[in-house]
């Protein structure tokens, strides 16, 4: 189990230029930040960390696979993710600008934690709607027996006021 603080870089002694971080990340990583929407995760993290001065340029790119529970048929199943997050960090005092791009750290800061930045750029990678792929068919890899259950239970109001189907008419 890799500690977070793994993903703590140090800034003082850091020559400015380009410096490049690579991680691993399994599930201990996402029970540390108690996140539960992942059942498993396993993924690459390349980090491009660019240094000038008391301006860091970060980008954090993430390839892997998550494993999580279909909103369709409540089944587990491997999902493929990928996403690139890109941050700009700037240590500084009165900041008193406030801008969204960029986050602002105290001058007297001696290292930058990547572990919250990680930590977002594996949930942005999250899609709203998780499902099943599709087989070579066409047809869903969902548990069948969970599909038929819910269709059993499933309310079907064929009944519309006909002043609807009138309205819908107009339309074509």
């Amino acid at each position: 189990m890799k500690s977070l603080n793994d993903y703590i870089v140090p800034i003082v002694g850091t020559k400015d230029g380009l410096h490049q971080f690579d991680f691993s990340i399994d599930a201990s990583f996402l029970k540390q930040y108690n996140y539960s929407d992942i059942v498993d995760i396993l993924a690459k993290v390349h980090v491009n960390f660019y240094k000038s001065n008391r301006l860091f340029d970060i980008s954090i790119s993430m390839k892997g696979e998550i494993k999580v529970e279909c909103d369709r048929c409540l089944d587990e199943f491997m999902m493929p993710v990928s996403f690139e997050h890109h941050l700009v960090v700037k240590a500084e005092d009165n900041s008193s600008d406030s801008e969204e791009e960029v986050v602002f750290i105290p001058e007297a800061s001696t290292e930058i934690d990547l572990a919250p930045y990680v930590f977002e750029t594996i949930v942005f990678s999250i899609p709203m709607r998780k499902v099943h792929p599709l087989d070579s068919d066409g047809n869903s890899l969902c548990n069948k027996e969970m599909i038929s259950k819910l269709n059993k239970y499933l309310i079907n109001e064929s009944n519309t006021d006909p002043r609807w189907d009138s309205l819908k008419e107009m339309l074509n």
